[in-house]
């Protein structure tokens, strides 16, 4: 079951004239839980928007925690996404989790084979990875993800086209936010973490892992709307959305602010969220996992 909200109208420090004319749609962290985002993408490939353009944007953080990661990556990393939302574009976004899991890759093709990322990655998430493979088998963490990867279709090399941000016209997106005071444009991938003691450390104003800098921001971002994940609202802890008013009371809190947050609270098994922005207003959706 999926729960959708009407359209919202748009304003505070938003300026909804700004925003663009295309029917976006936007889909938060999903962490493995393909159930509820097939269910998720139905119901948004069933809206009807007329003869906009339809253009699918995901959030990052895709992958880990939940138990069909292989799945899901298979399906934003190829086409079905996509098709089940009927878009004609999209634009996925890379998350703190794909980042970790980029980096466990690359360090398995590195010259000194030094492995203390995969070991890190283990760490944050690469077990629910790898168990999302049926004929994933015992061996070493490094051995068990090269079965993985190289047993992929499509290649996992297309998460290297992923981006860290999108921006047009009065709309912005990006995984957990933008720090105010920040050069946020200036920062790679590659910045998101440091190693240390073994253990990955988040860098605090990265646009893939920023919380309070952000969250705690009031004067808004220049009349955009900025969509974003990462942080599940603290209503979702307390009461799973069960009808449209639960949504407006967990999602549409911090609209009056200049962003809408679109993490469902996947990672903690609570449901996977997402929106559809046109004409000035903004539909939420959510899917229990």
């Amino acid at each position: 079951m999926v729960i959708s909200t009407r359209p919202q109208p748009l304003g505070g420090l938003v300026m909804p004239h700004t925003l663009p004319e295309e029917a976006v749609f936007m889909v938060g962290d999903i962490h493995g839980q393909w159930n509820a985002l097939q269910a998720l993408l139905g119901a948004m490939g069933r809206v009807h928007t007329g003869p906009k353009t339809r253009l699918f944007i995901t959030l990052g953080d895709s992958l880990h925690k939940g138990p069909q990661s292989r799945r899901v990556l298979t399906a934003l990393l190829g086409t079905e996404a996509q098709e089940r939302v009927r878009a004609d574009a999209h634009v996925p976004l890379l998350g703190n989790h794909e980042i970790l899991f980029a980096r466990a890759l690359m360090a398995l093709d590195a010259p000194e084979r030094d492995l203390s990322w995969v070991a890190a990655w283990m760490r944050s998430g690469g077990e629910s990875l790898l168990a999302s493979w049926k004929r994933d088998r015992e061996g070493t963490p490094a051995e068990r993800l090269l079965r993985w990867r190289d047993s992929f279709k499509p290649p996992l090399s297309g998460l290297a086209t992923w981006g860290k941000a999108w921006e047009h016209e009065g709309l912005a997106a990006v995984h957990a936010g933008f720090s105010p005071g920040v050069d946020w444009a200036g920062m790679g991938a590659g910045d998101a973490y440091t190693l240390v003691r073994g253990r990955p450390t988040k860098h605090p104003h990265h646009w893939a892992t920023v919380r309070a800098p952000f969250l705690d921001w009031t004067q808004g971002f220049g009349g955009r709307l900025v969509a974003h994940g990462h942080t599940p609202p603290r209503g979702l802890f307390r009461r799973t959305p069960r009808q449209p008013s639960d949504l407006l009371h967990a999602f549409d809190a911090s609209a009056h602010k200049g962003r809408i947050c679109l993490d469902g609270g996947a990672g903690f098994g609570i449901g996977v969220a997402g929106a559809l922005i046109t004409d000035g207003t903004v539909r939420f959706f959510f899917s229990p996992c």
